[in-house]
């Protein structure tokens, strides 16, 4: 193969979505090469130039190769970015009931001491911040990535809507066999062995002992740092609870929102609105 080949497919987010299940499960295809998870070119690093970008397939002889970056789905630079550089790669976008996605979200950033607000407090925060200056006010992050009809709308408007293959959270978590056979059928690869690993719960819930320690363990040489990880992480954490307060307001900002993904897509989104 040619080292000057770049993605023949995409994953796209959403974020805390399943886009880890999809990267893994994807992966184990033997006629399936991923770039490093999260590589982020057409986010942070467009600037590097394609010759970066062919450098992370470089080598590579199987048959697709291509990459998962959670944000892009969101990003309108990055869906611009991708269809001019990428204009026959294959996507796929997993979407989540957006209050569970918002809860999980926030968990992440919490337990990583990125975000120090309760989930209500920030979600008080962005529901203030839409209110006044609608979804697109700065600020506003755990609601926006939820806002699957405004990212679809977008895509939709530059790609044909054959290229973007949806998938369920629901349907990802109930039925991994069908959906990962459904997507090696979009990506153009034989779908006939389904790997062991397709059905495993990847990115557990955790919880760090440390934080500090754990932004040193970061910092670290790799062996070493990952030995301090370990001994720093609390598998199988007790999960927090949303409030029902918070969760109505959630759910009454969203529910719209779920119709119109609904009526955009075809997709029967019922589940979401028990």
């Amino acid at each position: 193969m040619s080292d000057s080949r770049v993605s023949d497919f995409l994953i796209l987010g959403a974020m805390r979505s399943g886009s880890t299940s999809l990267y893994r499960y994807l992966g184990a295809h033997p006629d399936n090469y991923l770039a490093p998870k999260e590589l982020g070119f057409f986010t942070d690093h467009f600037d590097r130039g394609l010759d970066w970008y062919r450098e992370q397939f470089a080598g590579r002889t199987e048959a697709v190769v291509g990459e998962a970056t959670a944000d892009y789905l969101a990003r309108p630079s990055a869906m611009r970015r991708i269809v001019t550089t990428l204009p026959h790669a294959k996507l796929v976008a997993s979407l989540r009931e957006p209050v569970a996605r918002a809860f999980s979200h926030h968990g992440l950033l919490s337990t990583r001491g990125v975000d120090k607000r309760s989930f209500a407090e920030a979600i008080d925060e962005e529901l203030a911040a839409v209110a006044e200056h609608g979804p697109d006010a700065e600020g506003v992050f755990y609601l926006s990535h939820g806002l699957y009809d405004v990212h679809l709308r977008r895509w939709f408007d530059l790609v044909d809507r054959d290229r973007l293959q949806l998938v369920v959270f629901d349907d990802l978590r109930g039925a991994p066999q069908q959906v990962y056979q459904d997507l090696c059928r979009h990506l153009g690869v034989a779908d006939t062995e389904v790997p062991d690993i397709v059905g495993e719960a990847v990115n557990p819930y955790v919880t760090f002992r440390s934080i500090p320690l754990r932004k040193l363990s970061q910092r670290m040489p790799r062996p070493m740092g990952r030995a301090i990880a370990r001994l720093n992480t609390r598998q199988n954490a007790a999960r927090p609870e949303m409030s029902l307060g918070t969760k109505a307001k959630l759910v009454d900002f969203y529910r719209q929102r779920i119709d119109a993904v609904e009526a955009l897509t075809g997709l029967d989104l019922s589940r979401w609105k028990d």
